[in-house]
């Protein structure tokens, strides 16, 4: 079930990724010509943006079978903006690996760990995530979506979201 989880929660974040690129206002025609413009100037000074995502569902995993390919339609779909790169990391070593990480201030922005206990108690507690909660509220096309248990659940006593609640089980 946690493995479940946890694919759910990288799927989650991919489309949150893929969405903040996206504008569902849809301009009139002097906005169009103006944002043709912009959106031409910032093309050309844009640079890929790359996220390494460690990850024991790769390889030989089962979860590699629903995860690589999704990760395969993103890196299409944003072609030229963004990249996941996939680190395949052995599921038995997986979690110290990213402790490490933590350890070292070397946390990739994308991570994935079954030990909840020492995500409250080092990670939060050390204040080593980013709080969710501002930009969580900040869309609320997004928070409509997610699954209020799942939204209790990643809110801590300080009233952080430290990790993004599930849209679907």
């Amino acid at each position: 079930m946690k493995r479940f989880f946890s694919i759910l929660l990288i799927v989650v974040l991919m489309a949150t990724i893929a969405s903040c690129g996206k504008n569902s206002n849809q301009p009139s025609q002097k906005e169009e010509t103006t944002t043709t413009e912009e959106t031409k100037i910032s093309e050309e000074t844009q640079q890929l943006t790359t996220i390494t995502l460690p990850t024991y569902r790769a390889g030989e995993d089962v979860g590699a079978k629903f995860f690589i390919p999704q990760v395969e339609r993103f890196n299409k779909e944003y072609e030229g903006k963004y990249e996941i790169v996939i680190e395949e990391s052995p599921s038995n070593t997986h979690t110290e690996r990213i402790k490490q990480l933590a350890l070292q201030d070397k946390l990739p922005p994308i991570f994935q760990v079954s030990d909840s206990k020492w995500v409250e108690d080092y990670l939060i507690a050390n204040k080593k995530l980013y709080n969710l909660k501002d930009w969580i509220d900040s869309k609320p096309e997004m928070k409509k979506l997610f699954i209020k248990d799942s939204v209790d659940f990643c809110t801590k006593e300080d009233g952080g979201v430290y990790a993004l609640p599930l849209t679907v089980l």
